[in-house]
C-alpha cells in the first residue's frame, strides 16, 4: 500500500496516497479549506464509532485514511451483541447529525452529507452494515448475503440516478455519481457470493 504508515503500540494509522493526491489537487484549485473541513467531519464521525466501540468493549486496531474518507478496524467488534454492534454503527451518523445541529455554514452541510451518505442502505456504509446485521438475524447466511447484495445494488443505482440529476442541475458536479459508482463497486466486492 502506498502512502504513510504510522504505528504506535497496538494502533496503526494508514494514510493512503490518494489522500495526499486529493489534498494536493484541491489545494491547487483553492479548495484545501473545504477538504480540511471534510477531513474534520469524517474524523469526528469515525471517532464516535471508535469511542462507542471502546465503551462497549471493542478496541480500535487501525484507521485507514483515503481520498474517500476514513475507516476504523476494530478488534472485538464481532464478539459484541447485535445491539452493541448496531450502537457502534449508529454512533457515527448520530455524531455527524449532532455536529450539524451545532455548527453552521459549510461544516454543517458537510456533516449532514456525511450522516446521510452513511445511512444509505449499501455496503460499506453504516446503513449497509446495519442492513447486513438485521439480515443476519432474520435470514439464513446465504439468503442474508443475497438480500444485502441486492439492497446495496439498488441503493447504488438510485444514488447514480440522483447523481445524473445533480449533473444536469449543477454542471460538472459528478460527486454523487462517483459515490454511486463506488457503492456499486463495493456491492460486488464486499459480499462474495456463497458457492
Amino acid at each position: 500500500m502506498r502512502g504513510a504508515y504510522i504505528k504506535i503500540k497496538d494502533f496503526a494509522l494508514h494514510i493512503r496516497l490518494s489522500f495526499f493526491v486529493c489534498a494536493a489537487v484541491l489545494a491547487v484549485f483553492g479548495h484545501l479549506r473545504l477538504f480540511m473541513l471534510f477531513v474534520l467531519a469524517v474524523a469526528s464521525h469515525e471517532a464516535a464509532h471508535m469511542l462507542t466501540g471502546y465503551l462497549l468493549g471493542a478496541t480500535t486496531k487501525s484507521v485507514t485514511v483515503s481520498a474517500l474518507g476514513m475507516s476504523a478496524n476494530m478488534r472485538g467488534l464481532m464478539f459484541l451483541s447485535a445491539k452493541s454492534r448496531a450502537a457502534v454503527l449508529i454512533a457515527g451518523p448520530a455524531a455527524s447529525f449532532l455536529l450539524a445541529a451545532f455548527f453552521s455554514g459549510e461544516y454543517r452541510l458537510i456533516c449532514l452529507l456525511i450522516g446521510i451518505i452513511n445511512l444509505l442502505p449499501a455496503l460499506p456504509t453504516d446503513g449497509g452494515q446495519l442492513i447486513s446485521l438485521a439480515a443476519q438475524k432474520l435470514l439464513d447466511p446465504p439468503q442474508a448475503d443475497e438480500a444485502v447484495r441486492r439492497i446495496s445494488r439498488i441503493a447504488a443505482r438510485i444514488v447514480i440516478a440522483v447523481g445524473f440529476v445533480v449533473c444536469v442541475l449543477y454542471p460538472f458536479n459528478i460527486s454523487v455519481v462517483v459515490i454511486g459508482l463506488y457503492l456499486s463497486h463495493r456491492a460486488r466486492v464486499d459480499i462474495e457470493p456463497n458457492r
